[in-house]
């Protein structure tokens, strides 16, 4: 928990405006290969730590359609 609180600190302190995108988690869980794994990374509590933090700090958190061809940009 604590690694977490010092990524999102340091990404609110650095940026304005921060692009969150909303991931289909329990989508993502079903791979019998990565589920492990994201359940223990806490992306839920992280992306509420951001949020969080972004409007203690007056940063603008915005929400990036899961279906949005991010990777394609």
């Amino acid at each position: 928990m604590d690694r977490l609180n010092e990524v999102s600190y340091g990404l609110v302190k650095a940026n304005q405006v921060l692009a969150i995108e909303d991931l289909n988690v329990k989508g993502l869980a079903k791979n019998r290969k990565l589920s492990k794994n994201i359940a223990d990374a806490g992306w839920a509590n992280f992306v509420n730590l951001l949020q969080y933090k972004c409007d203690w700090y007056g940063r603008e958190p915005v929400k990036v359609d899961r279906f949005y061809l991010t990777s394609k940009k």
